[in-house]
């Protein structure tokens, strides 16, 4: 297949997955008031006069709705707002960052959502547990009042209580993390705390689900709650990032055991289990000219286009 086919819009068109089920349950599908939370905020003078704003009613007017509801956007300039907006990379892996990461207000990918646990979010009363927080402290972060709905990166999990869940880290805390739980605390629990004190305080600044398993990984609690889909603004063209059809053929392959053990092995890592950096293809988000790029050396895309063309030579 000529890589000049690639280029043309109704292949890259053909070779995007529209079906988004394994993104999981994010925050999605706010309904958009009659007077935005953004106007109730700073008023609709104001708003209408700053581009910043002006862009994101017009782009992702949704993600004004995701920080209004949960009363987040007094924590965040409008001149950062559009930066976020129009910038593209992952804060953890620095690949393309679909999502927002509303306490922070960073892009973010999937599959960091999941395997980062600098992303996570928590209650207070965990906070002040596992950071030894006080009530001083815990005023000078970012609070998430949550909606309540259906959540989950990897597992999907009701939430109909109003949690108030709060991000933020201290640097030196080493000597707050105990050797064993102490009394009265779970063994759960107490996983959730050592994670917690692990997080990177710098950005991994590569694929995580490349990396070495890590044991006793506690599923997060509150994944989905904090996220919520961004498009990515350049110019005046807004992209929301493609799912790869090529990849899903991949994993597919792999599953059937027909993936060849060559492309295998580009694919997952000596020592690292196949299935997770497999999994984490079929819910990577390209932005555009990262599409382009992804499926002119994708083992999958390759092989649809290569069935494509002999059915249409038959």
């Amino acid at each position: 297949m000529p890589l000049e086919r690639i280029f043309s819009e109704e292949l890259i068109d053909k070779l995007t997955c529209t079906q988004e089920s394994d993104l999981g349950g994010m925050i999605r599908n706010l309904s958009l008031p009659k007077r935005s939370p953004i106007h109730q905020e700073y008023g609709k003078a104001t708003v209408e006069a700053l581009p910043a704003y002006k862009e994101l009613l017009e782009h992702a007017p949704f993600v004004l709705v995701a920080l209004g509801k949960p009363q987040l956007l007094r924590y965040h300039s409008a001149t950062l707002l559009r930066q976020t907006l129009r910038a593209k990379r992952c804060v953890s892996c620095l690949d393309f960052g679909a999502f927002l990461f509303l306490p922070t207000c960073e892009r973010v990918c999937f599959e960091c959502l999941h395997q980062n646990y600098a992303l996570r979010v928590t209650t207070l009363n965990m906070a002040r547990k596992c950071f030894h927080l006080t009530n001083n402290h815990l005023k000078k972060l970012p609070i998430l009042h949550s909606i309540p709905s259906t959540y989950g990166v990897m597992l999907h999990v009701s939430r109909r209580k109003v949690y108030r869940l709060v991000h933020g880290s201290t640097e030196n805390v080493a000597n707050l993390m105990p050797i064993s739980p102490p009394q009265g605390m779970s063994l759960r629990e107490f996983w959730i705390f050592k994670w917690f004190h692990k997080a990177p305080l710098e950005p991994p600044g590569c694929d995580l689900s490349r990396m070495p398993e890590r044991s006793n990984l506690v599923e997060d609690d509150f994944g989905g709650m904090a996220s919520i889909r961004m498009p990515y603004l350049s110019g005046t063209s807004a992209d929301s990032g493609r799912l790869c059809k090529g990849c899903r053929r991949v994993k597919a392959l792999h599953s059937q055991g027909l993936l060849p053990a060559a492309v295998l092995e580009g694919l997952a890592p000596r020592g690292i289990r196949p299935s997770r950096p497999l999994r984490a293809l079929t819910t990577r988000l390209h932005c555009r000219e990262g599409f382009v790029e992804h499926i002119k050396t994708c083992y999958g895309a390759n092989k649809l286009l290569t069935g494509w063309e002999a059915e249409r030579m038959g």
